[in-house]
């Protein structure tokens, strides 16, 4: 009904009359320009937020994000924002009744990841649509993340938590309108990055930032610079993944063509697909930045930090060689979320490979109950497995890093980018298509390619190369020994 609502005003709102124009004509989805023009309208916000509204008393800047973050809401799916007020009242309850105790973490854990899940269930006929399960999302995380602070908070020996508990617990009840301003935020309500209540009680009473800092800000330069990093992303996003899109890759076009250049097109189609997570994620960390949100002390050099929302090291994850360093500066903070409240947490069990196989199986279920997730999250397990393996052998080889033969380095390095990237694309197609049905006939068409280099072949090494190596390679060192 809410749909139906809006298709209604849609037909007599220039402004949407305006997206849906420029929809056909540039053949992007409306829903997703709503979504980019969403994160662009944070922009003024901050400035105004920056100029006027971070110096007045909490309660106001708690009215202030809440009230921005719910336009944007409306903006986008109309009376479905409804359900981040349901989720922000319920959460907020569930504190004042069992806040800071085990069943308050677990309540959390079960509400949220709950209303996620049946969420999912409903979507199910439009999962590829943008919908208002995607902010949904970033919001599961921030409440489940709150009332884990809180638990923290609570416990008596405060010596007993890690230097990341330390940081970030809560040592009281969080209000009603503390809570909706940390969940609207407007910067960051779309599509993230992660932060936690802690750092946004800190801006909002204006014990963030230093005296400078409210005074004198240095901010606009780093905000523009990710702005201007997000339009690069952005035009990628919106000129070139029409081309190399998840409907191409399912077309006969696709299926008919030689294999180098379906493995060409997995490898563009990953590019431009992955930049309109980037788009956002940049943009936001801008805005956030301007807030002030984005403040991350002073480094050794004197100079201020503003990085404390990057979700992409931009530079390292365009300059990358390696599948580890590739991921390490990709989603930053929701991996440093899921190290902190769920990887972290799991040490009782007393296994690393639990621990992080946990992890995982989280992160895939938040994402969404489909085998695509799955598959995606275990191919980057095995991704990681084959890189260790290939750098293992390197080195039993006796051979120093391929970085310290410097001329062959950069030779090799063009090389190394494209596998790279490539094997980032590869069980990203399973990732954004979800459903077997639809993300094996793509793999099929391609001979499992993929699934032979990353999973095979690592098998092959560890099961087979390795024993042999390990049997014949000391002894050739003992020889050199003792000549």
């Amino acid at each position: 009904m809410a749909h139906l609502g809006m298709l209604k005003i849609m037909e007599i709102n220039p402004v949407s009359r305006f997206f849906e124009e420029l929809s056909g004509t540039i053949g992007f989805p409306i829903v997703d320009l709503r979504f980019y023009a969403s994160i662009l309208i944070c922009y003024p916000l901050a400035l105004f937020s920056r100029r006027y509204v971070i110096h007045s008393a909490p309660s106001t800047q708690h009215l202030f994000y809440a009230a921005a973050g719910l336009s944007l809401a409306y903006f986008n799916f109309g009376l479905d924002c409804m359900h981040y007020i349901v989720t922000i009242i319920a959460n907020f309850l569930l504190l004042q009744l069992v806040g800071g105790t085990r069943t308050s973490v677990a309540a959390s854990f079960a509400y949220n990841m709950g209303y996620l899940l049946v969420a999912y269930f409903f979507k199910k006929e439009d999962f590829h649509m943008l919908a208002w399960d995607t902010p949904q999302c970033v919001l599961c995380l921030k409440m489940i993340g709150m009332a884990l602070d809180v638990y923290d908070g609570h416990k008596p020996d405060k010596k007993s938590l890690n230097k990341d508990q330390k940081e970030h617990y809560l040592p009281r009840l969080p209000s009603l309108l503390e809570v909706a301003g940390f969940a609207f935020f407007f910067a960051a309500f779309m599509g993230g990055p992660q932060f936690s209540m802690r750092q946004y009680l800190y801006l909002a009473n204006q014990q963030l930032l230093p005296k400078g800092e409210m005074e004198n800000p240095s901010n606009l330069r780093p905000a523009l610079k990710r702005f201007l990093q997000g339009l690069v992303y952005l035009g990628l996003t919106i000129f070139c993944l029409p081309v190399y899109s998840q409907v191409y890759l399912k077309s006969d076009q696709f299926m008919q063509s030689s294999f180098p250049s379906q493995v060409l097109s997995i490898l563009l189609w990953g590019i431009f697909d992955r930049s309109k997570y980037i788009t956002s994620w940049v943009m936001a960390e801008g805005s956030c930045i301007l807030t002030g949100l984005g403040y991350n002390g002073i480094d050794k050099a004197g100079e201020t930090r503003w990085d404390h929302c990057e979700n992409v090291h931009v530079y390292n994850y365009e300059t990358s060689t390696t599948i580890r360093e590739l991921i390490a500066s990709y989603n930053v903070k929701t991996n440093l979320w899921a190290r902190r409240y769920i990887y972290q947490r799991l040490r009782f069990l007393g296994s690393r490979p639990v621990s992080q196989a946990s992890t995982l199986l989280f992160l895939a279920m938040w994402h969404g109950p489909y085998t695509g997730y799955f598959h995606a999250f275990i191919f980057e397990f095995f991704e990681l497995l084959s890189e260790e393996t290939l750098i293992e052998f390197w080195r039993m080889l006796g051979l120093k890093p391929l970085a310290s033969y410097r001329v062959a380095y950069m030779i090799v390095f063009p090389l190394l980018r494209v596998l790279m990237l490539l094997g980032f694309a590869y069980p990203f197609i399973s990732f954004q298509l979800l459903l077997f049905a639809e993300y094996s006939p793509v793999y099929a068409a391609v001979y499992y390619v993929g699934h032979i280099i990353f999973v095979i072949l690592p098998l092959v090494y560890l099961l087979l190369v390795k024993p042999i190596c390990l049997l014949f390679i000391p002894k050739r060192s003992e020889t050199v020994k003792s000549e």
